[in-house]
């Protein structure tokens, strides 16, 4: 009888479930794998921004959640070891023309140093940043500390790293097996070489990315689901937590919150569930950004930046002439759009290991046809969802032009005006890719016959997919190998 309960055709929904578990752990295979590599061949500080993090994450595992003033200063306590290590290795490794190179003996000889528990004020604005998205690394290794007795500086950004790519995998993973849409697109972005390598690393990305994901993941699961589907509670944490993330990580991506507003009445189960849902989500932004921010502008309220003279000059001039601010966005997508595009894929490092050109249009080209594949096979997003989505997606752009322009331009210029916004990177990108596409979603593959069907979404799709990841995951761990240690 056991055989023959064995024997039964699986039911379309346990068929899909069991696609969606295969996808979500060979994608959680491949994230640990290859990002543990990624962790232990790559130098110091070689990721964008990485000695902001580092600081913030010492400074957080020691108790310190917001930032301290001393002599008029701004900054915070970390240990002289720390310090010391920071200003060693915070742009040793960086530079396309830098032929330094990292070694097994530099590896072991930064292991063995002795942990000090001397503290030290470090004058850095980076102390400033909202402490939500280092609040795991930094109670990891300050568990690992009450261990092991100590940890020194570089066991601190191991053991940072190694924790933000659990929790990278894990969470992906999780949006992997609920998504109710993109789920091959959403697999491959999570492994795109610059996913990736965010993803491994002390980087806020590593929250930022998968929040972003399974926020994406439970409103279309939501939403393909029929008017007739009632939000869970599963539901309601899941999108608390991915929203609570966003809100403590950056405020750039707030907009991505406004697909929330295309989930119908009737799946609330009505006005009182809805208010009961975004009263939570209201509360994750108090409590994740609102507050933090109100403590950070109280600590910092005497302390003026050495760049505000030139910033409110630039501002000056945006408000004399923001009928450029159309042009400057068009000029700013000419000068960088391609930039944006590879490092959308992958340029490592400091954004100074590049791939081939081949290697990132295949790439593109593979991706794009997954993307179009993906989005024909969605139906019942309403047309409200496919204006929300991407209108959160263009608030979000427009807004990072706006604060690159005002905030940017005269740091890394010197100059006040312009029609360029300078600073934007191809990375930022990642966690938004997703609600751009779900415009496009048209359900077409429903109205093909079935044989067509069949092969556009058999095997050989999922094992292009697989096949792409491993290979592009092989090669950025090569050209890190090239990059850093030959």
């Amino acid at each position: 009888m056991n055989q023959n309960l064995q024997s039964l055709p699986l039911s379309s929904e346990q068929e899909e479930n069991r696609k969606a578990n295969w996808i979500a752990n060979r994608f959680f295979l491949l994230a640990v794998i290859f990002g543990l590599i990624l962790i232990f061949l790559e130098p110091p500080f070689v990721g964008p921004d990485e000695n902001a993090h580092f600081v913030n994450i010492c400074r957080i595992s020691r108790g310190g959640l917001f930032a301290d003033v001393e002599d008029g200063k701004i900054g915070c306590y970390i240990s002289d070891e720390e310090l010391n290590y920071l200003l060693q290795y915070g742009g040793y490794y960086n530079g396309e023309s830098n032929p330094l190179r990292f070694s097994y003996q530099t590896m072991r000889g930064l292991s063995l140093i002795q942990p000090s528990d001397n503290m030290v004020f470090f004058a850095t604005e980076h102390a400033t940043l909202n402490p939500t998205p280092y609040l795991l690394a930094a109670s990891f290794v300050a568990m690992m500390r009450a261990i092991l007795g100590g940890v020194n500086a570089y066991h601190v950004m191991l053991y940072s790293k190694l924790i933000n790519l659990v929790f990278y995998a894990l969470v992906i993973r999780w949006a992997l097996r609920k998504t109710g849409a993109f789920r091959k697109t959403m697999f491959l972005m999570a492994l795109m070489p610059m996913a990736i390598f965010q993803g491994a690393s002390t980087s806020y990305d590593a929250t930022l990315i998968p929040a972003a994901f399974l926020l994406f993941a439970y409103v279309t699961k939501i939403l393909t689901a029929g008017s007739d589907y009632r939000i869970t509670r599963e539901d309601l944490i899941a999108v608390c937590f991915s929203c609570g993330l966003i809100f403590g990580v950056k405020v750039a991506y707030v907009p991505l919150v406004l697909i929330l507003l295309s989930i119908g009445l009737k799946q609330f189960g009505g006005w009182k569930r809805w208010g009961i849902c975004v009263g939570a989500v209201a509360g994750m932004g108090v409590v994740f950004y609102l507050i933090p921010n109100v403590v950070m502008s109280m600590i910092t309220s005497a302390y003026v930046p050495p760049q505000t003279e030139m910033q409110l000059a630039q501002k000056a001039f945006f408000a004399e002439n923001w009928t450029l601010f159309p042009k400057i966005i068009w000029d700013t997508v000419k000068t960088f759009g391609k930039h944006w595009c590879r490092e959308f894929i992958g340029v490592l490092g400091w954004l100074d290991v590049h791939f081939p050109e081949p290697f990132t249009y295949l790439f593109m080209l593979i991706l794009g046809y997954n993307i179009l594949l993906d989005a024909c096979q969605i139906k019942g997003i309403s047309r409200k969802t496919r204006l929300l989505s991407p209108a959160g997606v263009v608030i979000f752009f427009v807004g990072t032009i706006y604060t690159m322009y005002m905030a940017w331009n005269p740091v890394l210029t010197g100059l006040v005006g312009g029609t360029v916004a300078y600073g934007g990177q191809g990375r930022y990108f990642i966690p938004v890719a997703l609600f751009v596409l779900l415009a496009f979603s048209n359900g077409l593959s429903y109205k093909l016959p079935g044989v067509i069907r069949e092969r556009l979404y058999g095997c050989f799709r999922t094992r292009l997919i697989e096949v792409t990841a491993v290979v592009s995951l092989c090669c950025t761990v090569l050209l890190i190998m090239a990059r850093y240690w030959m």
